[in-house]
């Protein structure tokens, strides 16, 4: 993504000024601001404001000119900063782009190779495992021009709806992510995040934005993008990691019976989902009584649904641990549980009855 150039110190106003010469006297500079203070102008490549370093002139900014910022290249006023009309002004400008490396790689960008998977993943963990074969991880994003990178990878080469990022939550609620190849968090693009992993938008739709960060299950069937910085050693040889399996287990019962997790009483599997489908006959409900519940709190759940499917009314959302009797009565002859789990941290599980009654 190329931006007009974002000047932060005293050698970029005078390196902008040099490129331009004796070319043009006046050039655009990516800074809009939003009143008459330093503070309050920011670069169009979201690296801040202009409060650490400006060249203004005397008694500019001046918003009521407009919002937008030039550079003066000769004069009395040369290398300083005045404010133009951002739509009837016409002036030249500078782009600034990352600093370009040479790489081995067909994708790069600011000293990164990129790989876009080309077939989904099933979770989140499967894709970190395909980024190996590439010596990378999941994706880390540091700039609004990283972001706009990767869009415009996408729209001119791949018709996809999201990607898996690099980032999953420490804790619950999700609002503290950490992205997983260890790099620094300076710069996030949230819109939802409450849940462990992300996804990042591709495309505007009436409810996600392009470009934007939302929260997914980390089990979810979705395409990823890999990174690893250039100059990394990697041989093209595959992981030896084997891509865990994706399980998911069914069970019908009729009238009254017990069931619980899969392996119990030994820990239950990793990335699975269990479905429970309860029913019964006639104008008869369905009493579900959980007598001991042990999983990993927020990332390991139960779900009961008041019916036979999942769109059924959600009745009951229990992780963690529960030594007391859980106990849900149906509204109708059929309840409909599911079981799921990810990548870590598998514990004993529950044990479960039901029974019919009038």
């Amino acid at each position: 993504m190329i931006h007009t150039p974002g000047v932060h110190r005293k050698r970029d106003n005078g390196a902008v000024s040099t490129i331009m010469g004796n070319s043009t006297k006046r050039a655009w500079i990516g800074l809009y601001c939003f009143e008459n203070d330093p503070e309050k102008c920011s670069w169009d490549s979201e690296y801040g404001n202009a409060k650490e370093y400006n060249n203004f002139a005397p008694n500019f900014p001046y918003i009521e000119m407009d919002k937008c910022v030039y550079l003066k290249s000769s004069g009395k006023l040369a290398g300083k900063w005045l404010s133009g009309d951002c739509q009837e002004d016409q002036r030249s400008f500078v782009c600034e782009i990352p600093t370009t490396f040479e790489a081995d790689c067909e994708l790069n960008f600011n000293g990164n190779c990129y790989f876009p998977s080309v077939n989904k993943s099933i979770g989140f963990e499967n894709a970190r495992i395909s980024c190996e074969t590439h010596c990378g991880d999941l994706v880390s994003i540091h700039s609004a021009a990283e972001i706009s990178f990767i869009k415009n990878y996408y729209k001119n080469h791949m018709d996809v709806d999201s990607i898996y990022i690099g980032t999953r939550a420490n804790h619950w609620p999700g609002h503290y992510h950490r992205w997983v190849d260890d790099s620094k968090v300076d710069y996030t693009n949230f819109d939802v995040s409450e849940k462990k992993c992300l996804t990042m938008s591709l495309k505007t739709t009436e409810t996600k934005a392009a470009g934007f960060w939302y929260g997914t299950d980390c089990l979810a069937t979705e395409h990823f993008l890999c990174k690893r910085p250039i100059g990394k050693d990697c041989e093209s040889t595959p992981s030896t990691v084997a891509p865990l399996e994706y399980k998911e287990h069914y069970t019908f019962l009729l009238k009254s019976g017990s069931f619980s997790s899969p392996n119990y009483p030994e820990n239950y599997t990793a990335i699975s989902t269990s479905v429970y489908s309860l029913a019964t006959f006639g104008s008869q409900k369905i009493r579900l009584t959980f007598n001991d519940i042990l999983t990993e709190y927020h990332y390991d759940y139960i779900l009961i649904y008041d019916g036979d499917s999942i769109e059924s009314p959600l009745i009951g959302n229990i992780s963690g641990i529960h030594h007391e009797k859980n106990i849900f009565e149906s509204s109708t002859n059929n309840l409909y549980v599911i079981f799921i789990t990810d990548i870590s941290v598998n514990k004993l599980g529950f044990t479960a009855s039901f029974q019919s009654i009038i």
